[in-house]
């Protein structure tokens, strides 16, 4: 499977939230490996709970401050980018 990737121009608010869509759903392993390397910027509190939704086709952020929104993103995109690199690691672990 190629990288995984989120779509920000189908990003949706919805009671504070937001919800990003994947733009295909990631295998179960990458979603595993997501889910550990979610953690919050210390000494924020621009934006709470971090997670994916039960279907697995979206990421999903409670109370997300208006004007953190560009750090929101990069912070996302850098866990993206993370489970990426992680999940490559650990294919090429099991293929060799």
């Amino acid at each position: 499977m190629s990288e995984v990737r989120i779509v920000w121009g189908l990003a949706d608010w919805e009671h504070g939230g937001l919800l990003v869509p994947f733009a295909e759903r990631p295998p179960m392993q990458w979603c595993h490996i997501f889910s550990r390397s979610i953690h919050p910027l210390h000494g924020m509190k621009a934006w709470g709970e971090i997670g994916l939704t039960p279907d697995q086709r979206k990421v999903y952020v409670l109370e997300v401050m208006s004007r953190y929104e560009r750090t929101l993103r990069d912070h996302l995109d850098g866990l993206v980018a993370l489970a990426n690199d992680l999940y490559a690691v650990e294919g090429r672990r099991r293929a060799a």
